[in-house]
C-alpha cells in the first residue's frame, strides 16, 4: 500500500536525520519539517494534500543528490510514491 511505503520512507529519512552528522543542523531541521508535513497529511491532520510538495521534493532531491546520495534516494522514493497516488 502506498501509504505504508511512505511511512517506511519517512522513517528511513528520520533515521538519516538522526544518524547523518554530515547533514548539518539547518538541513536536518529542513528535512525534519518536510517529514512532519508528509506525516501530517498521511495522518489526515492536514486539510488537503499539499500540491506543491512534490515540486519541493524534486528540488531537494537535486540539492542532496551529490553530497548525500542516501538522503536523495529516500526523497526520490517519497516523490515516486506520492506520484503513484496521484500527486
Amino acid at each position: 500500500m502506498p501509504k505504508d511505503k511512505l511511512r517506511q520512507s519517512i522513517s528511513e529519512l528520520r533515521d538519516q536525520i538522526t544518524d547523518n552528522d554530515a547533514l548539518g543542523d539547518d538541513r536536518k531541521e529542513e528535512l525534519d519539517a518536510l517529514a512532519g508535513r508528509i506525516e501530517s497529511m498521511l495522518n489526515g491532520d492536514a486539510d488537503h494534500w499539499e500540491e506543491k510538495l512534490v515540486d519541493g521534493l524534486e528540488q531537494r532531491y537535486l540539492q542532496y543528490e551529490e553530497e548525500h546520495p542516501v538522503v536523495a534516494r529516500i526523497i526520490r522514493e517519497i516523490t515516486t510514491t506520492l506520484s503513484n497516488i496521484g500527486l
